[in-house]
């Protein structure tokens, strides 16, 4: 009776301490997924009560004092990404509808609720132009990648189609450049194509002369494949720009 009496106390005491403790302080289960143990890494909540830096919270800090935590750091209410913190984000590149619509073509069309424009090979003002400015928080060094996705309205036996992406930029200031570079892609529909099999092409946009804040434009045209040409046509669903960024947030508006 006394080793149960015993036991009990025991057990009491140790859930005191462990699961209960003193007012305020964390269960012991807490401290185990927090990882707040000597000799781990310790993880809590930013800028809370009692985890104030010199300046006082995160969004008091000035250019001079920065937090590095596996490559982003931050400062002045921006979040810099760096080494392998760096993320890609991407952009929608909306398709300019008003020369479609004055000019008749490319031809709209529909599959299920999804709409697109159908592009043949060549043909006067069979093209899709868009237009965006190059985001802030790109990091300046890299090539931008433009997926195109879209469906063959045709079933194809190991056919082939090619697409043209023309691209240009411009800043303030600048004369309002009246060429463009090419970027070409070859696309192998596969055997047994069926109707409506979808593709999503990427097509590289040197980042050579572009800068943060340029209107990046673009235009979207089919051209002969170099063989094997597919039947049908390929309708264009839509556009967006992947990019690498360096930042979240803006040190300025």
């Amino acid at each position: 009776m006394r080793k149960k009496i015993l036991f009990i106390s025991l057990l009491a005491l140790i859930l005191a301490f462990t699961g209960c403790g003193f007012p305020g302080e964390p269960m012991l289960d807490d401290m185990f997924t927090r990882d707040v143990f000597p000799g781990y890494d310790s993880t809590f909540q930013v800028g809370a009560a009692g985890n104030e830096y010199a300046e006082g919270y995160f969004d008091d800090f000035s250019v001079s004092d920065e937090l590095d935590v596996g490559g982003i750091t931050t400062f002045n209410d921006q979040i810099s990404l760096v080494g392998a913190g760096q993320v890609y984000q991407q952009k929608t590149m909306p398709i300019q509808i008003a020369r479609i619509i004055a000019a008749g073509v490319p031809t709209r069309v529909t599959r299920g609720i999804f709409q697109g424009f159908s592009l043949p090979v060549g043909g006067a003002n069979e093209e899709l132009f868009t237009c965006q400015c190059v985001p802030g928080n790109w990091d300046g060094t890299t090539d931008f990648i433009l997926y195109v996705g879209g469906w063959i309205d045709t079933a194809n036996d190991d056919k082939n189609f090619q697409l043209r992406v023309s691209f240009e930029s411009w800043g303030s200031g600048d004369v309002i450049p009246a060429g463009s570079t090419d970027v070409d892609v070859e696309t192998n529909t596969g055997a047994l194509a069926g109707q409506f099999k979808s593709f999503k092409i990427a097509f590289t946009i040197d980042h050579t002369g572009i800068l943060e804040g340029d209107a990046l434009g673009i235009k979207l045209t089919r051209i002969a494949a170099s063989i094997n040409e597919m039947a049908g046509e390929f309708v264009v669903e839509g556009m967006i720009l992947v990019y690498r960024a360096d930042s979240l947030g803006s040190l300025a508006p």
